[in-house]
């Protein structure tokens, strides 16, 4: 048996691919390339080229894509191979498919979240939003509760205050530390 084997076979792909039961999508189990896509070592011309598993696929069952057309997966899975979710369209029309997709997955991805995964507050009722990041106020205050659980005492007038552990404060209030300043300079 050759170290690439040339899939000449939809079996061949498939025997590679985990099949999705209700989608029908033949989901690649090898290697993928960075952008999702299945990426298949094939022999063309007697030299091994690494190609799209989905391009291979579509090729073997319907043969070359038609000049000035690409491929375009209609069940939006970029890992799937199977030739019957694919379709020649042409650049324009597979770009406007993509934007008209993007709305759906950032609506899915921002719902996929529905709690804080720290304390489980609903996002809508204790969220604000730091960039791309959301921030949820109940663990933000438990935090911060958290880090001012150490009591000082006032240098000056010996009255308990509460700071940031790792603030060198002295003083509880601004007057108290310029009269520990005032008498420090007397001394």
């Amino acid at each position: 048996m050759p170290a690439h084997p040339d899939p000449t076979t939809l079996e061949w792909i498939l025997s590679r691919c985990e099949p999705i039961p209700f989608s029908g999508c033949w989901i690649w189990s090898k290697a993928w390339d960075r952008h999702g896509y299945a990426a298949v070592t094939v022999k063309r011309d007697g030299v091994f080229r690494r190609t799209e598993g989905h391009l291979a696929a579509y090729i073997i069952k319907n043969g070359p894509v038609p000049d000035g057309m690409m491929l375009d997966h209609r069940c939006r899975v970029r890992a799937c191979c199977n030739p019957d979710h694919l379709e020649p369209v042409t650049p324009k029309e597979n770009y406007d498919r993509g934007l008209a997709e993007l709305p759906r997955r950032a609506a899915a991805m921002r719902n996929a979240r529905q709690a804080c995964p720290r304390c489980g507050t609903a996002w809508s009722h204790a969220t604000w939003a730091i960039g791309e990041r959301r921030v949820c106020r109940v663990c933000k205050s438990q935090r911060r509760q958290e880090s001012h659980t150490e009591p000082r005492f006032c240098a000056w007038c010996s009255k308990p205050f509460l700071t940031i552990p790792w603030e060198p404060a002295e003083c509880c209030s601004r007057t108290c530390n310029n009269r520990c300043m005032a008498a420090l300079k007397r001394s």
